[in-house]
């Protein structure tokens, strides 16, 4: 694949992409850089991660470590799948994240609106399931 097309810009950031088991893999730290504009992705990432237990957890299935071209060559580094990427900004406590944030939340309510413009969808069809807590339990410890 030409090297123009493994690169995306976001806000003059450039963002690296590889194709990869039928969809595009994103560098970890490209993406990070240019959603925060952090100096340092790298500690930025390990902070993120520190604060979101589902990303500390999960960190071996959300990324992929992929051959990735870099100056100095090709070096296998972390990347996350477009899924994994929505997943990984939705963690991000930046204000340059929330564009991203509400676009996802439209394309969520669009997308189940178009399935059942009632809602009814939602009640049975959820793929996971909510914790079970007594309304009272909540406000006895200053809500859930």
């Amino acid at each position: 694949m030409e090297q123009e097309k493994a690169l995306v810009v976001f806000q003059g950031k450039r963002i690296r992409r590889i194709w990869f088991d039928d969809g595009w893999y994103f560098v970890v730290n490209d993406l990070i850089e240019a959603i925060t504009d952090s100096s340092n992705p790298s500690d930025y990432l390990k902070k993120v991660r520190s604060r979101d237990e589902g990303l500390k957890g999960g960190w071996g299935q959300i990324v992929t470590p992929l051959p990735i071209q870099t100056q100095g060559g090709r070096q296998q580094m972390n990347c996350v799948s477009t899924e994994n990427a929505f997943r990984l900004i939705q963690s991000i406590p930046s204000i340059r994240a929330e564009p991203f944030k509400r676009w996802l939340a439209k394309a969520a309510n669009d997308i189940i609106f178009n399935i059942s413009p009632k809602g009814l969808w939602m009640i049975n069809h959820f793929p996971f399931s909510f914790p079970s807590t007594k309304v009272d339990e909540c406000s006895d410890h200053g809500g859930c």
